[in-house]
């Protein structure tokens, strides 16, 4: 019988093995997949900070995504086929490990009774809201926790390739900041507050963590030798980059861990009576300095800043949800008893949003952002996976607390023990940047790593035991044994097809976007949606795509002139276009995004009379304001359509609708003016016309429209007023020129009249209409004894 565990517990009874040199073989290669699995991990330790693809289509988190997705497959595949070569495996046995595993338990029952879309499943391959998320957040978690529990070593070079690649990113940011131009790593770091981990909070909130680790490690094997110097560099820069970007929540965060940190030195000790000691204060005093400044810091608001030099007070918004906003979402949408426990289904923040957003929102700079997370990540859980998802979250902090005391309790405070509590108060310190943050998928994956690292860590230490599963229990084949790797292996799998290939159609669909804004070239961009729809049929955003270059191939076509050979394309691409937006929507009938590109698809059509277009536009947008009640872009964009069908008593009606619930929609008075004016209801068409340009005082275009439904109406008096503004705002304003020189000579101004014209005529020379009133000016004819008001303002003058 022969039985490899691991590097640190193999049995070979060579005596009674019938096949020994096989069996060395086996073991061999174990040992050499074993080692393969390691490295891809400690690969990922390091490169998870600093990863990223030098090229335009490829976004930050895509390209971590993407290295996350790589190197867990392949230490997960390596240890699975080393675990079957030996004949057995070890788990650590802790309670947070099978309640982790709730997780991809409770996403899974929520999307099934939800109905959930593919967008529920994996999105667009970086959220973290979705199935294969979680799955990877496991298999991370999972495969850290078995790989870093054979030997104590591998978890100390883990926390060190950790500090490597959080050096480069520091330092690297270091430059940057001095010099934003000359260092930009080809434009990955466009702007001075860009960075190599995903947004400016986020590496503040890194930043933090590394801190804290830091000093935490001086007094760790970590921190033998040269890995010292190291330590030291990274909790320095870590200090500066903290200070520039000056995160209030991280600082207090920072203090509390910090508190915490000194308590569980105490706890593990067992003499609180050490707090009159000296001695106690010496060993503490660095963590005693850092509550001090990061308490200073926190309460200095920004003072600190201030003093540093212009070009590193850098300041970013985020804008998110309130706390409140969230709340009035989450009990909306829970408002229906059959969501409570399990939610709306994963990744749908974004639809219960548009359904149920505070009206007040509207009056905001972000009436028209699609939030697709509310305050915070596991806020945000609780909407989307129900309290079923709170509670799970709620049992996993409580077993990292509980194991975090247990451990503090009964590990000798030298040595390697040491490792453990800046490990797990770390993850505590990320977790709790998930309820009041959303963090991007660099900062997730590597909560669930280091949980991994300070379970497997605990358990190479015999902290927590192991559980043996063998392939063989009594000559039986033994079913956890295979069930664990055939649950690990799936997860892998599922996690690794997912986000791998949602991913690179994504980045398709990007280099689409950049090749036609660059080169202009349609069909080159029209091959790599297409490339996207091989690899991923059922891409909502690659058929949106397809749309969006349908229509200007068609455009392009039809400026070519029409033959009969253009009129077969023409036909052609219709159709297909037509084909791409319906595939969309019924992809997933929930994504507003789909319906709107389906509506003004079939509204550009009705425009050139394609029979049965305005229809179908009719019921696309119907179902666009399903999705989207609380915007009042569609109510706009259906009067538009209805105006192509001089409905224009329907298109009154909603952009009545579009002001209601967005009082300061400028351009929906503006739209409502022009209607009333062309009806001849010049009284009616004043107050929305007037109500526009108070809205957007300088744009020159409203107040023009003022004036020239002013003119038009013969007001002429009160047509100057707004006609002044208009060419104020804007010298070169021909057309504001033009109707004002009109105004003042309706009035007698002529002097007035005479000067506005020569400056028309400097801005606008040459026009015909224009020297003829001047000659008439200068000779003293009337101006209006053949034009008509009305014409008068639709004479051919350009802006």
């Amino acid at each position: 019988m022969c039985l490899a565990l691991s590097d640190a517990l193999q049995i070979c009874i060579v005596d009674t093995c019938k096949d020994c040199d096989t069996m060395r073989y086996m073991l061999r290669l174990a040992r050499i997949f074993d080692t393969v699995s390691v490295l891809a991990m400690y690969a990922l330790f390091a490169l998870l900070p600093v990863f990223f693809l030098p090229f335009e289509a490829v976004t930050l988190p895509q390209a971590k995504m993407l290295a996350v997705t790589v190197l867990l497959f392949i230490s997960v595949t390596a240890w699975v086929i080393a675990s079957l070569l030996r004949g057995g495996l070890r788990v650590p046995r802790t309670a947070v490990l099978l309640i982790a595993l709730l997780f991809p338990l409770a996403y899974g029952i929520s999307i099934f009774i939800s109905d959930g879309t593919l967008a529920s499943i994996w999105g667009s391959g970086i959220e973290q809201d979705t199935l294969v998320a979680v799955c990877l957040w496991y298999v991370a978690l999972f495969g850290a926790a078995v790989l870093f529990s054979d030997t104590v070593v591998r978890g100390v070079h883990a926390i060190r390739a950790l500090f490597a690649g959080s050096f480069v990113l520091l330092l690297v940011q270091c430059i940057h900041l001095v010099f934003p131009t000359a260092f930009s790593l080809d434009g990955v770091l466009a702007s001075p507050t860009a960075n190599l981990l995903g947004g400016w909070y986020e590496l503040g909130i890194f930043a933090g963590l590394m801190i804290f680790m830091g000093i935490a490690s001086l007094r760790t094997p970590v921190a033998s030798r040269y890995w010292r110097f190291l330590i030291l560099a990274v909790t320095i820069l870590a200090f500066i980059v903290l200070l520039i970007i000056n995160p209030r929540e991280v600082w207090i965060a920072l203090a509390a861990i910090a508190l915490l940190y000194m308590v569980l030195d105490l706890i593990g000790r067992g003499h609180w009576y050490e707090l009159l000691h000296a001695q106690t204060w010496q060993r503490h005093a660095v963590w005693i300095l850092l509550i001090i400044a990061s308490v200073s810091l926190f309460f200095a608001n920004g003072a600190l800043n201030a003093r540093l030099p212009a070009r590193l007070q850098l300041t970013v918004t985020e804008v998110r949800p309130s706390w409140r906003g969230t709340f009035e979402i989450g009990s909306q949408s829970l408002s229906d008893t059959s969501r409570i426990v399990f939610g709306a289904g994963p990744n749908t923040f974004g639809r219960e949003w548009r359904l149920y957003k505070p009206f007040e929102v509207n009056q905001t700079d972000f009436w028209n952002t699609d939030f697709v997370s509310g305050v915070g990540f596991i806020p945000t859980t609780i909407i989307t996976i129900g309290v079923f998802g709170g509670v799970v979250w709620a049992l996993l902090i409580l077993s990292i607390v509980w194991l975090c005391l247990r451990l503090a309790s009964v590990s000798p405070r030298q040595g390697a023990s040491l490792v453990l509590e800046p490990i797990f108060l770390g993850v505590l310190f990320l977790i709790a940047f998930h309820v009041v943050y959303v963090p991007g998928p660099a900062l997730s994956i590597l909560t669930f790593l280091l949980l991994g690292l300070g379970i497997g860590y605990a358990a190479s230490m015999n902290r927590i035991p192991h559980l043996l599963l063998t392939s063989q229990k009594r000559g039986v084949a033994s079913a956890p044994y295979f069930i664990a790797l055939l649950l690990l292996m799936t997860g892998t799998l599922l996690s690794s097809f997912g986000i791998g290939h949602v991913v690179a159609a994504e980045i398709l669909v990007n280099q689409s976007i950049v090749t036609y804004n660059t080169t202009g070239d349609l069909p080159r961009s029209s091959g790599f949606v297409s490339s996207a729809l091989r690899i991923y049929p059922q891409h909502t955003r690659s058929q949106r795509a397809a749309v969006e270059l349908g229509l200007l191939q068609l455009q392009k076509i039809t400026e070519s002139g029409t033959t009969e050979q253009s009129s077969e394309r023409i036909r052609k691409t219709i159709e297909d276009t037509i084909r791409y937006a319906l595939m969309a929507v019924s992809i997933n009938s929930n994504e507003y995004q789909n319906w709107l590109e389906l509506a003004t698809l079939y509204q550009q059509l009705a425009g050139v009379n394609i029979d049965g277009a305005y229809e179908q536009a009719q019921t696309a947008y119907a179902r666009l304001i399903e999705e989207n009640p609380r915007n009042p872009i569609p109510y706009f964009q259906r009067a538009q359509l209805e105006l192509l069908e001089n409905k224009t008593d329907a298109a009154l009606a909603d952009l009545l609708t579009a002001v209601q619930i967005k009082p300061d929609f400028a351009v929906a008075y503006y739209l409502a003016s022009q209607v009333y004016a062309a009806q001849g209801e010049y009284q009616a068409a004043i107050t929305p016309a007037v109500s526009a340009a108070q809205l957007v005082p300088n744009d020159p275009t409203a107040w023009y429209n003022v004036g020239a439904i002013a003119y038009t109406a013969g007001a002429y008096q009160e047509a100057i007023a707004p006609l002044e503004k208009a060419v104020s705002l804007e010298s070169s304003y021909a057309n504001g020129l033009y109707v004002l020189g009109l105004s003042y000579a309706r009035v007698g101004r002529l002097d007035d009249a005479r000067r506005i014209f020569i400056r028309l005529n400097t801005v606008d020379p040459d026009q015909p209409i224009v020297k003829e009133i001047m000659g008439k000016l200068d000779t003293g004819e009337s101006l209006f004894s053949e034009m008509p008001t009305s014409a008068a303002t639709s004479l051919p003058v350009r802006r």
